[in-house]
């Protein structure tokens, strides 16, 4: 999974520095955990993640973008991954965050000429996640940037010569 992520978000950094954005990727996780092999959608956690990474370049006119990912094991047989994705870019009003992922929404009727988009994206987003029988919530403060956070469980994957679980570079 890290270098699903890693290879995502090396095409968004490229984009924000292209318009004078900081990005900043970071791991938290216990030991070994990164390596762990865990059964997932890799193609669509990547969906996920570019979605959240092209909304908050497209949004953020200056300042930073941050990728903030957590791997914790709080159970034996899965990790828990959690993807902050962290804007400094326009934030959006309290009224419009429970319609933010409806199909279609723009924010305001300006953001569509303003920062282009079709309002398909975080409602992508949102499903596939809810597919994966993950989450995604947002906070967002307006002129001040959001955060989007994708909670997902990963089953681990035994190793079945030894009946433990597996570990791999």
């Amino acid at each position: 999974i890290k270098e699903s992520i890693d290879q995502t978000c090396v095409y968004f950094e490229k984009l924000a520095k292209n318009k004078n954005l900081s990005f900043h990727l970071e791991y938290f996780s216990n030991t070994g955990l990164l390596n762990q092999r865990v059964v997932n959608d890799e193609t669509r956690i990547r969906q996920i993640l570019t979605n959240l990474l092209s909304h908050a370049v497209k949004i953020t006119i200056k300042g930073s973008i941050k990728v903030l990912v957590r791997l914790l094991q709080d159970k034996t047989d899965s990790i828990h991954m959690r993807v902050e994705v962290i804007d400094t870019g326009i934030g959006i009003d309290n009224s419009n965050l429970n319609q933010i992922f409806t199909l279609f929404h723009q924010v305001e009727s300006s953001s569509k000429r303003r920062f282009g988009g079709t309002g398909l994206g975080l409602t992508l987003a949102k499903r596939y996640a809810e597919k994966l029988s993950g989450s995604i919530s947002v906070e967002s403060n307006i002129h001040s940037g959001s955060t989007f956070v994708l909670s997902l469980d990963l089953p681990v994957i035994e190793d079945p010569e030894h009946g433990t679980l597996h570990s791999s570079a």
